[in-house]
């Protein structure tokens, strides 16, 4: 199933690549995160040292990142030796998180749900715990959190 699955994500991001491009050109506001989005932004991250052993929550955007930060909030009050690390999916997530979340070591912008970068981020943040906020579907993402044994 993730094959398949990854495959059609694979065929779909090339077949909408002209138009993204196109609107990166226009002003879009893919661009500024896009290494983020390749899985680089937080690896290259100085914070990602600090971050091993984390608590991962993902936000995919503004509405919610509002319902997750008392979590976060009352998390750090009880543990605040415990890293805590934000993924987001949008850019108003992440623009939204770095203002409410002080409490969040690194917000970034999840990758695209490929296995590489999914298991390249459990890699780098090795992290003890992985919540997402509501339901989404990120089956690579929740894959390589299995083989992880997070």
């Amino acid at each position: 199933m993730y094959a398949l699955y990854t495959l059609f994500f694979l065929l779909a991001g090339l077949g909408l690549l002209p138009h993204i491009l196109w609107r990166c050109l226009r002003g879009a506001t893919y661009h500024p995160d896009l290494a983020e989005r390749l899985g680089y932004g937080i690896v290259s991250s100085v914070t990602v040292q600090a971050a091993r052993g984390c608590l991962w929550f993902h936000a995919a955007s503004v509405g919610e990142v509002q319902g997750v930060q008392p979590i976060i909030a009352t998390l750090h009050t009880c543990v605040p030796e415990l890293p805590i690390v934000l993924s987001v999916f949008t850019p108003a997530g992440k623009h939204i998180a770095q203002g409410i979340v002080p409490e969040a070591i690194s917000i970034f912008v999840l990758p695209l749900d490929l296995p590489w970068l999914m298991r390249r981020m459990m890699r780098c943040l090795r992290p003890c715990a992985l919540i997402v906020q509501e339901t989404e579907l990120w089956p690579n993402l929740f894959h390589a959190a299995a083989r992880y044994h997070i």
